[in-house]
């Protein structure tokens, strides 16, 4: 299993799909994943600074560039500290075949 919590938030959008591409590689079976959510992507402003932070639906992706993945999994979470912002987590279980 590879498990990422809050990584691939911090992976710019044009250099996703070779960092994913290397988790899908290296999982045997499970792909595990706990990170921001936003149905579209969006920049966020990470401690004053752009280019570092990035939300978006991430179990989407997996399933739209890997068609060897299917999610078993899917919740969305409220970030507890961030509720007033509506911000939310996104929790996703997702399993390699063939």
């Amino acid at each position: 299993m590879v498990f990422t919590h809050g990584v691939l938030i911090h992976i710019a959008p044009d250099d996703l799909l070779a960092f994913t591409k290397e988790i899908v590689r290296c999982s045997k079976k499970y792909i595990w994943g706990l990170e921001y959510y936003c149905e579209t992507l969006k920049e966020v402003t990470y401690r004053g600074n752009k280019g570092y932070l990035w939300k978006m639906d991430y179990a989407k992706f997996y399933l739209d560039n890997f068609p060897n993945l299917r999610l078993l999994k899917k919740e969305l979470l409220p970030i507890k500290v961030e509720q007033e912002r509506g911000n939310v987590d996104s929790m996703f279980l997702l399993e390699k075949y063939n």
